[in-house]
């Protein structure tokens, strides 16, 4: 089976999470294959191994948010656990893409949650150890997977011994810089369309679908460093932009390395728009403010219909999209940065499309007292008409 880097193999996100070992299944039993006596290869050519981003913050890893970056992604590389009391002990329900999986567990009560997820292949189940903290109502965990490519290898030869077809060696993983050659291949499988996954993207915030987009753009020899490099050249080439304004260290914008400008947003914005091939795509693709998604809570003022993508880390939130009001159209872009209040944040936001898209005066600002000097803060914001015109060189 080979790797594409799909973020949506058995994703959370989606209805039907066993969808590939049921098409796999397909495929042998169309061929007349019933028992396998060698193994499931699964080929990772022109992929690295799985890694963490040098550029992302230590207290962000093996969350379920900052997982490994594959070339074969699989539940968005996490697994379910739903932990219980037992009185004398601690029950467990582990599942993988909907798949409940054969495990052994070591593991102990304690005041957090530490635990271990790791493959043992010769029994065919995996293992769990740690230290956890269940309350009287259950826990459920999202548990990284350290090595999503392995535990999807398991994964796959699991899920078709479930439907009547063993596969008598260990699964493996094989790294190589060309595909395997002299095979026959009996069928493909095909990811949900590209306006799909932008649309979980932004809808769900997912950022290993965000990394898996950028990663899979980049020509091979450059997904080892984790830079978005192609994303990167492509924006800077197309509309002249510098690394001082835009120079994102990742996929997903976890790194608070990362460079971007309200400018260049607002640019790139306007170059979306002004391409009919993608505007309504890419308009899908983002939530509709006080409705759905991440900005569901966000409030803006009734006279105007908002479609924004929600960002923050320690430190920076910001909101950017696009605004209708009239049948006019305009671009937003706001960042918020320093010693900031995210609710503070979100009340100057809906002050700001008051006072610039309705006949309505701004509300005064909340005034917060601080009992020490706070930090400095700054904001930059950017409304602009999106242009139909393009702009910037033309690349494909």
């Amino acid at each position: 089976l080979g790797a594409s880097a799909d973020p949506s193999l058995g994703s959370h996100y989606i209805a039907g999470p066993g969808r590939l070992v049921r098409q796999v299944r397909d495929l042998l039993l169309a061929r007349g294959i019933k028992r396998i006596s060698g193994r499931l290869l699964l080929d990772m050519a022109g992929f690295p191994p799985p890694y963490y981003s040098e550029h992302w913050p230590d207290e962000d890893l093996d969350h379920y948010y900052a997982v490994p970056v594959s070339g074969f992604s699989l539940a968005d590389n996490y697994a379910d656990l739903y932990l219980y009391d037992e009185g004398e002990g601690l029950g467990v329900d582990l599942q993988l893409a909907g798949l409940p999986l054969p495990y052994q567990k070591e593991f102990s009560r304690g005041a957090t949650n530490r635990l271990d997820l790791s493959l043992n292949p010769k029994l065919h189940s995996l293992m769990l150890a740690g230290s956890v903290r269940v309350g009287r109502q259950g826990t459920y965990l999202r548990q990284p997977l350290s090595d999503p490519p392995a535990f999807a290898a398991h994964w796959l030869s699991e899920g078709l011994r479930g439907y009547g077809i063993p596969l008598e060696k260990t699964p493996q993983v094989v790294y190589g810089t060309e595909p395997m050659r002299g095979l026959d291949t009996i069928g493909f499988y095909r990811s949900l369309a590209a306006d799909t996954l932008a649309r979980i993207t932004n809808f769900r915030s997912a950022n290993g679908y965000a990394e898996a987009l950028a990663y899979v753009l980049n020509d091979p020899q450059d997904r080892a460093s984790g830079q978005p490099v192609a994303m990167r050249r492509f924006w800077q080439e197309r509309l002249g932009l510098t690394d001082a304004s835009f120079f994102p260290q990742d996929g997903s914008g976890l790194s608070p390395t990362g460079g971007l400008t309200s400018e260049a947003l607002t640019r790139i914005l306007a170059d979306l728009w002004a391409n009919p091939k993608v505007r309504r795509s890419f308009l899908a693709s983002l939530p509709r403010a006080g409705v759905e998604g991440t900005v569901r809570s966000l409030d803006v003022p009734s006279e105007i219909t908002a479609y924004l993508k929600s960002g923050s880390m320690r430190g920076v939130r910001g909101y950017a999209g696009y605004v209708q009001r009239d049948e006019k159209w305009y671009s937003v872009v706001y960042i918020a940065n320093g010693s900031i209040v995210p609710e503070d944040v979100r009340s100057t936001f809906t002050r700001l499309l008051t006072g610039l898209f309705t006949d309505r005066s701004m509300a005064s600002p909340r005034v917060v007292k601080a009992s020490s000097p706070a930090e400095s803060s700054s904001s930059e914001k950017k409304v602009t008409r999106p242009s139909t015109k393009r702009r910037g060189k033309s690349r494909r």
